[in-house]
């Protein structure tokens, strides 16, 4: 019994395997390289730009990360379209002007490491609202939890 959802869509670029993807165009995938990007999956394998590749929509699946994590810790795609932990000190987010943004979690690690790795996530795409009310405390406005940073 499979436990993700996968689709094969056309890579728009040569991709690692186990990366964070947005889609580019309709059917193809790119890498997210931004917080601000809406990822889609995770890359099952490596292809070259043009070739058909297995994405990881919903589920459980191997993703690469670009340094620590703690498990239970929700995901972004950093600038390589490795997942990072959420950082609001990014430069994306300090210069917001009405200092409100979206961040699109990839999903949640499942383990903890305390440097990049390939580590088990449970892929659950979703975004968050947060508005910066000063330098250190932000709230999530899909369900007023405090997060501090």
């Amino acid at each position: 019994m499979a436990h993700e959802i996968i689709r094969t869509y056309t890579y728009g670029e040569d991709l690692a395997e186990r990366t964070v993807v947005k889609f580019s165009a309709e059917g193809e995938v790119k890498a997210a390289t931004s917080p601000l990007d809406k990822p889609c999956g995770i890359t099952m394998f490596a292809g070259k730009k043009g070739a058909k590749g297995d994405v990881v929509l919903f589920g459980r699946t191997l993703v690469k990360t670009s340094g620590a994590v703690q498990a239970g810790d929700f995901l972004m795609a950093d600038e390589n379209g490795n997942a990072c932990t959420i950082n609001l000190d990014a430069e994306v987010f300090t210069n917001n002007e009405n200092n409100t943004f979206t961040v699109y979690s990839v999903g949640q690690v499942e383990e903890t490491s305390s440097n990049a790795a390939e580590l088990w996530t449970l892929i659950n795409i979703h975004p968050f609202v947060l508005t910066k009310e000063d330098e250190n405390e932000t709230t999530n406005q899909e369900n007023n939890d405090t997060i501090t940073g």
